[in-house]
């Protein structure tokens, strides 16, 4: 739990083995599973904001890749209006983040595999 103005969270998550493409399009699937809107895509990121709900006074999210990071990516969940204390609410956003683009990654990976057999008849 952050006690600032502003609270925030930072993380750093692995995806090894993904190209810096392969992981944005793993972030901008989770936003549109998580109802995130995309606010700027770059190659080098991604800045999302989390609309206010009962449970959130609006984040911004902010993933970013550095070049030849092999997989690294660093996340910042940053609560946008003033307040003191924000309940874990930017560290669960990294998480469902995480949750939702490792899920992502596995069903393209089954899914590459079933149209592989598919075409080879097994």
């Amino acid at each position: 739990m952050a006690f600032r103005l502003r609270p925030l969270h930072e993380d750093t998550l692995q995806f090894a083995g993904l190209s810096n493409t392969q992981i944005l399009i793993l972030a901008l699937e989770a936003s549109q599973k998580l109802e995130w809107n995309i606010e700027e895509l770059t190659l080098e990121g991604v800045r999302f904001d989390v609309p206010m709900s009962i449970k959130s006074h609006g984040e911004e999210i902010t993933v970013s890749i550095q070049e030849g990071s092999d997989g690294e990516i660093s996340v910042r969940s940053q609560s946008i209006a003033m307040q003191l204390v924000d309940y874990g609410k930017n560290r669960k956003n990294i998480q469902s983040l995480q949750k939702a683009m490792e899920e992502n990654k596995i069903n393209s990976f089954s899914g590459r595999i079933r149209a592989k057999s598919q075409k080879t008849g097994r």
